[in-house]
C-alpha cells in the first residue's frame, strides 16, 4: 500500500512539472503490478529506472524518458527491460548486445543513439515488437561495424557495402545520411511503414512528385496523409494498391477516382500507429465514380475512425472482420450507389470515451450491402445517439450502452442472435424502437430477454422469439388510456403451456408514459380477449430502480401481445379479436367487437415497414350502439410478397378514434401488377405492385405505335403518373427487371 501510495504521488508531481500524460496501467492481481514510471534524470539505465519512485523495471511496466534526459546502457549483455519504453529525451546505448524485450517508440524531441553500440529488440525465437518513430523522432546509428539496431534478428546498420532489403519491405538494410527521422514504423517483418503527404500539384496518384517525400519506391506499409496542403484534391488514376493507412485531415474533401474499377487493401493494424483509415471530423472522402467502382477494404482485426465522412459513390467499404468507430459527424457513412460489407467478426462502435459528442448519427437506407446483416458486437457511447436506417442489424455477443440512446424501427431493428446476452439499458443509453430476440430454445426452462421475464414450467413450450416495442411506437391508446410505451410481442414454437407459467415485466422509467410507479400496475394480454385483458391482479411494482418491474402474473398462453399500465389507465375491451390470414385471393383481416358504443366505422390501415400505414378500405359499423357480438372482414386482394402490417382505425360519432394492432401477417403469391383507374381520363394513373421492386427495375410506357414516352427507373411498390401529359388513346405499361417482366394495357381518355 505504501509502494502504490509513493508512485501515485511521484506521478502525480512528474504529470505536473513536465505536462506530459504518463499511463497508469493497473492489470491487477494480487501477484503483481504492472506500471508506468518515469526517468526524470540523466544517467545509466540501471541507477535510473524509476528512480524517484524505487520500482524496479518487471516485466509488462513501460518506462518513460523524460525530454531533456539521457539514458546510457550500462554494460554489455545487458537487458535493458521486458516491457515498453517510451523516449521523450534520449536512450543512447554505448554497449554491445544490449537487450530490449518490448516496444520501442521515440517521440518528438525523442532520440536513439546507437552511435557505440548495439540494440536488440527480442530474438529471431522471440518476436513481436515494434519500433515506432514519431514526427521529430530520430533514430541515428554509428558507423562501426558494431553499431546496429537488430529486430528479431533483422539487423540494421550505417550505409556502406552489405546493405541489403528487408524480407518483406523495400527499405534498405542500412540508415540513410541524416538517420531514420519520424514518422517510422518498422516491425519485426522487416516492413517499413513511411508517411508520405499529398501535395497534389497534379491530380494523378502515380505521380511521385505529387507526393512529399516524394513516393518512388512502394511498401504495403505505407502512411498516406491527405491534408489541406494538397493543391488538388481530386485525386485520378487511383490504382489497385496495398497501404499501411489513409488519413484524411485538416477539414479537407478529397475524392478518389480511376477509369477502371479499383480496390485499395489497407493493412495496418497496430493502433499505436493510428486507425488504417481515418477521417477526421470536418474533413471527408468520396470514393469511386459513376462508371467506375473503387473500393476500400480494411485489415483482419484491423480498425477504422470516421469523424467526418466517407461517401461511397460507387465501391463498397470492406470492414470485414475489424473495428469501425463511426463519432462527431451526423453523417460519417454517406452513398451513392456503394455500400458497406460487414461480416460475424464485424464490431461496430458509435462514439467511443474520446468522441461523444456531436449531433445524432443518422445511418443512411441501404448502407448495408445485405439485409439484415449480422455482426459481431455494437456499442453506443455518444451523448446524442444514433438512428438506424431501414435495415435490421443482428447482434452475435450484445449492444453496449454506454452514452446516448439507439433509435430503431421496424425494418431498421435490432436483434439479438442466439448466442447474445441481453443488453443492459440505463437512463442514459437505451434502446428506443424496436429490439428482438431471434428464435431460442427454451423448452421448459425459463428466460429473461429485453424486459420480459418468465419462469419456468413442466410444459415444454419449445423456442421462442421475442420483439420488444418502445417509445411511441411501443404505447397502446384506447380513447382516453394509454399503456406504458412498451409492448412485447411474444411467439412460440411448441405447445401452450397448461400448467401456466409465470411472467414477470421491466421497464426503464423513461418509459413510464402517463403512469405513475406510485399507484398499482396490472399486466395485459391481447388476443386471449376480449380485447385487452388483465393478467393477474392490480398490484405494487416489485421494484423501481433502475427497472420498474411488475409483480408476476400467470399465463396459460404465449403466443400473445402483453403491456403494461397502471390502476388510472385500465385499457377497453370491447375489440373480441384482430387477426389476418392468408386466402386464395390474398390476406383476409377479420376482427370481432364485444360493445359498440355511438361507433361510426373502421378504416383498415395497411403498411408495408409496420411503421407508415395508408388506408385501403373502411367499413360501417352495423349498429352504432350494440353491446352483442359483432363481426367484421376485410379481403386485401393486392397484398405485397413480404410481411404486410395491418391495423384498425375505430372512428366515434363524435370525431375521437382509437387504433387496434399492428399485426403482421407474411404473403407469398404470383408477382401482380395493378393498373387504376383504367380508362383515365385526367388526375393520375397508380401502377401498384405486390412486391418489392429490384435495384434494376424500370417502368416504361408506349404508345399505340410501340415508341416509348415516359421510362422510369427509381420504381416504388406504389407509382403515379400524371396522365395529363398522355394524349388519348392505348399505351402498353411495361415492368421489367432481370427476374421479372410484365405488360399491361391502359387507356387514356
Amino acid at each position: 500500500m505504501l509502494i502504490f501510495a509513493r508512485f501515485f504521488i511521484s506521478f502525480k508531481t512528474v504529470f505536473m512539472r513536465n505536462a506530459i500524460v504518463v499511463g497508469f496501467l493497473m492489470l491487477l492481481s494480487w501477484v503483481s503490478w504492472a506500471q508506468t514510471c518515469t526517468i526524470t534524470a540523466s544517467g545509466g539505465w540501471s541507477s535510473r529506472v524509476c528512480n524517484e519512485t524505487g520500482l524496479a523495471p518487471g516485466a509488462g511496466n513501460t518506462i518513460v524518458i523524460n525530454p531533456g534526459v539521457t539514458v546510457t546502457s550500462n554494460s554489455n549483455n545487458q537487458v535493458l527491460h521486458t516491457g515498453n519504453v517510451i523516449i521523450f529525451g534520449t536512450l543512447d546505448i554505448n554497449h554491445n548486445n544490449v537487450v530490449l524485450n518490448g516496444n520501442l517508440t521515440i517521440e518528438n524531441g525523442g532520440e536513439l543513439d546507437l552511435t557505440d553500440g548495439n540494440l536488440s529488440l527480442g530474438t529471431s525465437a522471440n518476436c513481436g515488437y515494434t519500433v515506432l518513430v514519431k514526427t521529430g523522432g530520430l533514430i541515428d546509428i554509428g558507423s562501426t561495424g558494431s553499431d546496429r539496431l537488430i529486430i528479431c534478428g533483422v539487423v540494421i546498420t550505417r550505409g556502406g557495402g552489405g546493405c541489403g532489403t528487408y524480407p518483406t519491405g523495400s527499405l534498405p538494410y542500412c540508415e540513410p545520411t541524416g538517420g531514420f527521422t519520424g514518422p517510422l514504423n518498422l516491425d519485426e517483418t522487416g516492413d517499413a511503414g513511411r508517411t508520405f503527404t499529398w501535395v497534389g500539384t497534379t491530380s494523378n496518384w502515380t505521380t511521385a512528385s505529387n507526393w512529399s517525400p516524394t513516393r518512388t519506391t512502394l511498401t504495403t506499409e505505407d502512411i498516406l496523409i491527405f491534408n489541406a496542403t494538397g493543391a488538388i484534391k481530386n485525386v485520378t488514376n487511383v490504382p489497385t494498391q496495398t497501404v499501411g493507412r489513409i488519413q484524411v485531415t485538416g477539414n479537407s474533401a478529397y475524392t478518389f477516382t480511376d477509369t477502371s474499377p479499383r480496390v485499395l487493401t489497407l493493412t495496418n493494424t497496430n493502433s499505436v500507429v493510428g486507425p488504417a483509415i481515418q477521417i477526421d471530423n470536418g474533413s471527408s472522402l468520396s470514393v469511386g465514380n459513376a462508371g467506375n467502382a473503387l473500393s476500400l477494404n480494411l485489415p483482419t482485426n484491423g480498425f477504422g475512425e470516421i469523424g467526418g465522412q466517407l461517401n461511397l459513390i460507387n465501391g463498397n467499404f470492406n470492414i470485414s472482420s475489424a473495428t469501425l468507430t463511426l463519432h462527431s459527424s451526423a453523417s460519417p457513412l454517406a452513398r451513392v450507389g456503394g455500400q458497406v460489407t460487414v461480416n460475424a467478426s464485424t464490431v461496430l462502435n458509435f462514439g467511443n470515451a474520446s468522441f461523444t459528442g456531436g449531433p445524432t448519427i443518422v445511418l443512411p437506407n441501404d448502407i448495408f450491402v445485405a439485409s439484415p446483416i449480422t455482426i459481431s458486437g455494437l456499442t453506443i457511447n455518444r451523448t446524442n445517439g444514433v438512428t438506424l436506417g431501414n435495415q435490421a442489424i443482428t447482434v452475435n455477443t450484445t449492444t453496449t450502452h454506454t452514452l446516448g440512446n439507439l433509435n430503431t424501427n421496424a425494418a431498421g431493428s435490432i436483434r439479438y442472435s442466439t448466442s447474445a446476452t441481453s443488453p443492459v439499458e440505463s437512463a442514459n443509453s437505451h434502446i428506443v424502437g424496436v429490439a428482438e430476440m431471434a428464435l431460442r430454445a427454451v423448452g421448459t426452462g425459463a428466460i429473461d430477454f429485453l424486459g420480459f421475464s418468465m419462469s419456468a414450467g413442466a410444459n415444454n413450450i419449445g423456442s421462442m422469439t421475442i420483439v420488444r416495442r418502445t417509445g411511441p411506437t411501443g404505447i397502446n391508446t384506447f380513447n382516453t388510456n394509454q399503456s406504458i410505451a412498451s409492448t412485447w410481442n411474444v411467439t412460440i414454437s411448441g405447445a401452450e403451456p397448461a400448467g401456466g407459467r409465470n411472467l414477470v415485466f421491466r421497464w426503464l422509467p423513461a418509459f413510464d408514459n402517463v403512469t405513475s410507479s406510485i399507484n398499482r400496475f396490472q399486466s395485459y394480454i391481447f388476443n386471449s380477449g376480449p380485447g385487452w385483458t388483465a393478467l393477474g391482479p392490480l398490484a405494487n411494482l416489485t421494484a423501481t430502480s433502475p427497472l420498474r418491474q411488475t409483480a408476476a402474473a400467470s399465463t396459460t398462453r404465449l403466443n400473445d401481445t402483453f403491456t403494461v399500465t397502471d390502476e388510472t389507465q385500465v385499457l377497453p375491451v370491447d375489440l373480441l379479436y384482430f387477426t389476418a390470414r392468408v386466402v386464395k385471393e390474398g390476406i383476409k383481416a377479420e376482427w370481432a367487437t364485444s360493445k359498440e358504443e355511438g361507433f361510426d366505422y373502421f378504416v383498415v390501415e395497411h403498411s408495408i415497414d409496420g411503421v407508415n400505414f395508408s388506408e385501403i378500405g373502411k367499413l360501417p359499423s352495423a349498429g352504432y350502439n350494440t353491446n352483442t357480438k359483432v363481426e367484421y372482414s376485410y379481403l386485401h386482394l393486392n397484398p405485397v410478397n413480404s410481411i404486410n402490417y395491418y391495423r384498425l382505425k375505430a372512428m366515434d360519432l363524435d370525431g375521437s378514434f382509437e387504433y387496434f394492432g399492428p399485426i403482421a401477417q407474411s404473403f407469398s403469391g404470383e408477382k401482380q401488377i395493378q393498373l387504376y383507374p383504367n380508362p383515365v381520363s385526367e388526375g393520375y394513373l397508380n401502377v401498384q405492385l405486390n412486391f418489392n421492386p429490384s435495384e434494376d427495375s424500370r417502368l416504361t410506357i408506349l404508345n399505340m405505335h410501340g415508341i416509348e414516352v415516359l421510362n422510369v427507373l427509381n420504381v416504388d411498390v406504389q407509382n403515379k403518373f400524371e396522365a395529363n401529359n398522355l394524349s388519348k388513346g392505348l399505351y402498353l405499361l411495361r415492368y421489367s427487371s432481370r427476374d421479372f417482366t410484365e405488360t399491361k394495357k391502359f387507356i387514356v381518355r
